[in-house]
């Protein structure tokens, strides 16, 4: 049996063993409790940031969709001194707004009806129809909410108009054959018409020259008629030819109602010399009236006694009869005072 002094050592090496294995493990517990204390506190970190995030952008997104909502994507009018929205297009407003712009209640089309554009519209339109009888259509693009029938030609139906409402049969051809068939837009052209039509086509080219000629032909006449009875004199029939008169007391009168280029043209078709004319201007400078009464003087000079006949005779064979008939007045105006105090 082994002595008490012996197994001492071996105890306290045992036990200081057990001791420090049971420190390594304590604190390996301890470190293993403190990472899970960590990762504890940071996921409810993360949770309480994440929660946070959200929040705020729940409440952009709330602030944005009520301004969207608020706002009149398709335009307002009026009603009873309120202004509300109008309805989308493919819908029609089934009761106007209350409080604010954005409450106007709207409903879509029923099928068969339509409304293209943002509308106030009690109801929306209908539809066109492509199926009346003998209108050769068919439907193109079928009826929308938002859009109207499209109709087109049936087939072997065409239309040359722009807005087809109607489409005529094609043309069908006979033993002659196609040239052309026929498509949307334009009939059959069946062979042998092309010539047809050349033809109507250069008879009508030949008309029209033709009608032009006898315009052209027709106008040059009555220019040359016109011409010809301008360069013709005016005769002066016998009841109407004046005794001849003394025109020294109206020259005054007669110059105010000739005017100095009529005068000037008399004058000068009258042969008196150029420098004549001149002279008159430059002794009356500023003076229409005493220049042409000064060239009456020197045509009446010219004329002699048969001056009052020669310029009635002047005016006419001028074309001018309005100043003739003004002048005859005047003049019969001391024939008719020559009477009276002879009586």
């Amino acid at each position: 049996m082994k002595s008490p002094s012996r197994l001492l050592p071996r105890t306290s090496a045992s036990l200081y063993r057990f001791v420090r294995v049971y420190s390594m493990m304590a604190s390996g517990l301890c470190f293993a409790a403190w990472v899970l204390l960590l990762a504890v506190f940071t996921h409810f970190v993360s949770q309480w940031a994440c929660s946070a995030s959200s929040h705020q952008h729940g409440n952009a997104r709330d602030g944005l969709s009520r301004s969207k909502r608020s706002a009149c994507v398709d335009g307002t009018y009026v009603i009873n001194g309120r202004t509300c929205c109008r309805c989308a297009a493919g819908q029609y407003r089934s009761s106007h707004c209350s409080d604010v712009p954005n409450d106007t209640k709207c409903t879509y089309c029923e099928r068969g009806t339509y409304n293209s554009e943002p509308n106030s519209d009690a109801s929306c339109q209908p539809c066109r129809s492509c199926d009346h009888q003998h209108a050769g259509l068919e439907v193109d693009e079928p009826c929308t909410s938002a859009s109207n029938t499209k109709c087109r030609c049936a087939a072997d139906h065409y239309c040359d108009s722009g807005d087809c409402k109607v489409c005529q049969p094609c043309r069908q051809c006979g033993s002659e054959g196609v040239q052309s068939p026929c498509t949307p837009t334009l009939n059959t052209v069946c062979k042998g018409e092309l010539g047809d039509l050349a033809g109507v086509i250069a008879g009508s080219v030949v008309g029209i020259l033709l009608a032009a000629a006898l315009a052209v032909t027709g106008f040059l006449l009555w220019r040359n008629k016109k011409r010809n009875n301008r360069s013709l004199p005016v005769s002066v029939k016998p009841e109407e030819e004046l005794p001849l008169i003394d025109l020294y007391p109206h020259l005054p009168d007669i110059a105010d109602t000739i005017g100095w280029k009529e005068m000037e043209r008399l004058a000068m078709r009258s042969g008196i010399p150029k420098n004549d004319i001149e002279s008159c201007k430059l002794n009356r400078p500023n003076d229409v009236q005493s220049q042409t009464l000064e060239l009456l003087k020197i045509w009446t000079e010219k004329n002699g006694r048969e001056a009052s006949r020669k310029l009635i005779q002047m005016l006419n064979n001028n074309n001018m009869r309005d100043k003739s008939e003004a002048v005859k007045s005047i003049l019969r105006k001391e024939i008719a005072a020559a009477s009276n105090h002879s009586v």
